[in-house]
């Protein structure tokens, strides 16, 4: 489906996408145009975009792996909730993120063959950073 040279740039864009998504939830509640709860559910998606190709790629690399790491992680959670069930409200108040953002940007990281490849896409993305940061700054200075 992916070319072999293109896998490591979708594993590592996955990964690190996240952060241009919450510079931009920076600049769009720092402007007051939408609401906290309102974003919430648009960087969910917004960080979904670049981590379902990725977990394609994952999938054909290391499944393996995948179903290891996510069979630990849910054995932890059940360890955790047998003998401390006063802990549930703030396991499950960030299960997801466990599950859904932070396992998967784990795996990406773990499944790029080339290295290098990873110092190539934060450049571009601090790019983009440092683009909306600046555009940032003119707002807020202009009032």
């Amino acid at each position: 489906m992916f070319k072999e040279s293109n896998k490591d740039i979708i594993l590592a864009l996955a990964a690190f996408f996240q952060f241009v998504v919450l510079m931009l939830q920076q600049l769009l509640l720092g402007l007051e145009l939408v609401s906290y709860e309102s974003f919430r559910y648009i960087s969910i998606s917004l960080s979904a975009i670049p981590m379902i190709p990725a977990f394609i790629v994952i999938i054909q690399r290391r499944m393996v792996f995948l179903l290891l790491t996510y069979l630990l992680a849910l054995f932890i959670i059940i360890i955790t909730l047998a003998f401390s069930p006063s802990n549930e409200q703030y396991i499950s108040s960030e299960v997801f993120y466990l599950l859904a953002i932070n396992i998967p940007a784990f795996l990406c990281l773990a499944s790029i063959k080339d290295l290098s490849v990873i110092t190539i896409v934060i450049h571009y993305l601090s790019l983009i950073i440092v683009l909306i940061g600046v555009i940032y700054f003119v707002f807020m200075w202009s009032g």
